[in-house]
Protein backbone atom coordinates (compact mmCIF):
# COMPACT_ATOMS: atom_id res chain seq x y z
CA UNK A 1 0.00 0.00 0.00
CA UNK A 2 1.56 3.28 -0.66
CA UNK A 3 -1.63 5.56 -0.41
CA UNK A 4 -4.89 6.07 1.35
CA UNK A 5 -6.57 4.55 -2.01
CA UNK A 6 -4.99 1.60 -2.08
CA UNK A 7 -5.67 1.14 1.94
CA UNK A 8 -9.75 1.93 0.79
CA UNK A 9 -9.24 -0.72 -2.04
CA UNK A 10 -8.07 -3.05 0.35
CA UNK A 11 -10.96 -2.14 3.23
CA UNK A 12 -13.47 -2.19 0.32
CA UNK A 13 -12.77 -5.98 -0.76
CA UNK A 14 -12.29 -7.31 3.03
CA UNK A 15 -15.66 -5.81 3.13
CA UNK A 16 -17.26 -8.30 0.72
CA UNK A 17 -16.51 -11.12 3.12
CA UNK A 18 -19.27 -9.88 5.74
CA UNK A 19 -19.98 -9.68 9.47
CA UNK A 20 -17.04 -12.67 9.57
CA UNK A 21 -14.60 -9.96 9.41
CA UNK A 22 -14.71 -7.92 12.44
CA UNK A 23 -12.12 -5.46 12.29
CA UNK A 24 -9.85 -4.51 9.11
CA UNK A 25 -7.21 -1.81 10.49
CA UNK A 26 -4.42 -0.29 7.74
CA UNK A 27 -1.02 1.38 8.18
CA UNK A 28 -0.04 2.85 5.02
CA UNK A 29 3.37 4.06 6.48
CA UNK A 30 4.07 0.85 7.83
CA UNK A 31 2.28 -1.23 5.01
CA UNK A 32 0.64 -3.02 7.50
CA UNK A 33 -3.17 -4.17 7.00
CA UNK A 34 -4.52 -5.93 10.49
CA UNK A 35 -7.49 -8.27 9.94
CA UNK A 36 -9.34 -9.58 12.92
CA UNK A 37 -12.26 -12.42 11.54
CA UNK A 38 -13.60 -15.88 12.01
CA UNK A 39 -12.64 -16.75 8.52
CA UNK A 40 -9.69 -19.36 7.78
CA UNK A 41 -6.47 -17.50 7.18
CA UNK A 42 -6.39 -18.89 3.41
CA UNK A 43 -9.70 -16.84 2.63
CA UNK A 44 -8.23 -13.52 4.15
CA UNK A 45 -5.09 -13.80 1.94
CA UNK A 46 -6.89 -15.06 -0.99
CA UNK A 47 -9.11 -12.06 -0.70
CA UNK A 48 -6.54 -9.85 -0.20
CA UNK A 49 -4.78 -11.25 -3.71
CA UNK A 50 -7.65 -10.28 -5.39
CA UNK A 51 -6.61 -6.30 -5.35
CA UNK A 52 -2.81 -7.42 -6.86
CA UNK A 53 -0.55 -6.16 -4.03
CA UNK A 54 1.61 -8.57 -2.34
CA UNK A 55 0.40 -10.04 0.53
CA UNK A 56 2.32 -12.30 2.95
CA UNK A 57 1.12 -13.07 7.31
CA UNK A 58 3.06 -12.11 10.01
CA UNK A 59 1.79 -13.19 13.45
Amino acid sequence: MTCEGCANAVKRVLSKLGSDVSSVHTDVDKNIVTVTSTLPEKTILETLQKTSKPVKVIH
